[in-house]
């Protein structure tokens, strides 16, 4: 009995197993850190600031033009201590690129190395920098928004360089990766939107607006002459039907026949309807840049 007591005396409790394995578990399940320290920057257009918990890569561009600021930072790779990491370009997150899609969320020694020498030696997405395009996007207020709300594309105010030429301003596409050879994928493939797009607005840019012509296809010195005209309009319209109003009148005490209740009810009934059915009409005309031009008759 003496040696059984000193065996269960011996053996560790039960939750002495569990708490050990707890901690184990947490062992494994802590996130490896990233030593950024021993990193080599790829050229010297690149730069580092750490602090406890991340380190930021920044490159910097410098331009002798008086017409570009002196120095602008193109790239910033944020580098968290567990490895986690953010792109930037020109301030505005990356998050779709083709160039780094084999890295994985959370990075290597090694791997952080690999991505700072792919963003030196990449080039900068031209995006679409003609400048009939970007002349366009200016009229719309720098973005392009469809028919559903999102915004498409946009007006990048920072220089590009695009077959060995420089341009001050480009159009990217909402998708657009940043980094590419060239164009990225993205802006590939949204250059025949935006030549239709232009399209249209060059078309209603040199077509004269007509008093039916949807607001949308105007210019804003067009949308204000037309909104000045339109209280003389309402005028005329109101004049005009204080007129047939007399004039129904007139009719109906010359030529008019008195009716019971119930024939009354009727007409004013169908006068409604008929009415409301002008109005949907109308409705769906406006909407479509040609209001006042439909030659359907009416069905009673």
């Amino acid at each position: 009995m003496f040696v059984s007591l000193l065996i269960i005396a011996a053996m560790p409790r039960k939750g002495c197993f569990q708490h050990r394995k707890a901690h184990l578990k947490s062992r494994r399940e802590q996130p490896k850190r990233v030593d950024t320290s021993n990193i080599q920057l790829p050229s010297s257009s690149w730069s580092c600031q750490k602090t406890t918990k991340k380190a930021v890569y920044y490159k910097i561009e410098t331009s002798d033009e008086a017409s570009v600021e002196p120095a602008i930072i193109t790239h910033t790779v944020t580098i968290n201590d567990n490895g986690t990491w953010t792109l930037h370009v020109y301030k505005r997150e990356v998050t779709k690129c083709d160039e780094l899609k084999q890295f994985p969320a959370s990075l290597t020694q090694d791997q952080v190395s690999e991505i700072l020498l792919i963003l030196d030696r990449m080039t900068l997405c031209a995006g679409h920098p003609d400048e009939d395009f970007v002349i366009m996007i200016q009229s719309k207020k720098g973005k392009i928004i469809s028919r559903t709300g999102d915004v498409t594309s946009y007006l990048d105010e920072n220089p590009v360089e695009f077959c060995g030429k420089k341009y001050p301003k480009t159009i990217r596409s909402a998708d657009c990766s940043a980094i590419a050879a060239g164009r990225c994928g993205a802006c590939v493939k949204y250059r025949a939107n935006l030549r239709s797009i232009y399209k249209q607005w060059k078309k209603s840019c040199t077509t004269s607006p007509s008093s039916h012509c949807n607001e949308r296809y105007l210019k804003t010195p067009e949308k204000k002459d037309k909104m000045s005209k339109l209280p003389s309009q309402v005028n005329a319209l109101d004049k005009r039907i204080l007129r047939l109003q007399e004039k129904v009148a007139t009719l109906i005490e010359s030529r008019g026949e008195p009716v019971d209740d119930d024939l009354h009810t009727i007409y004013v009934q169908l006068c409604k309807k008929i009415t409301i059915k002008y109005a949907q009409i109308f409705l769906k005309e406006a909407s479509n840049g040609c209001y006042g031009m439909s030659k359907k008759r009416l069905p009673l």
